[in-house]
């Protein structure tokens, strides 16, 4: 089995990656090396808890011009790749489409999607 972090061959025992991966994925597991990347993810989510509901009785939980950090986006390797240089992905929200339920923003050239990718608002 290979990390979903780092992608090396897991040798011993593996952990649960989660935020660095798909909020519903209960098969991924990340390397005993990546489980500090993983606990630094979730002390930031203790101060800035993470966006599970995008939509909170009617009212979006970020709007433009929110700063977030991306822990884990489907559809992209830029915030796993930004973990493994050792820094999260923070980015502007530039504006969000909630026909499609993404986000975009400055952090690069992918949407967030609302629903299924790991991200928490960074509280100015």
């Amino acid at each position: 089995m290979k990390c979903c972090i780092c992608n090396k061959e897991i040798q011993e025992y593996s952990y649960n990656p989660f935020p660095l991966c798909y909020k519903e994925d209960k098969i991924s597991k990340c390397c005993a090396d990546c489980t500090n990347k993983v606990s630094e993810a979730q002390k930031i989510i203790h101060k800035h808890p993470l966006i599970d509901e995008y939509l909170v009785n009617g009212e979006l939980m970020v709007d433009v011009g929110d700063t977030i950090m991306i822990f884990y986006a489907n559809n992209s390797n830029e915030p796993i790749n930004a973990i493994n240089d050792g820094i999260f992905l923070l980015g502007t929200i530039d504006s969000i489409d909630l026909e499609y339920g993404l986000i975009f923003g400055d952090w690069g050239a992918f949407a967030i999607d609302l629903e299924k990718d790991t991200y928490c608002k960074i509280n100015e």
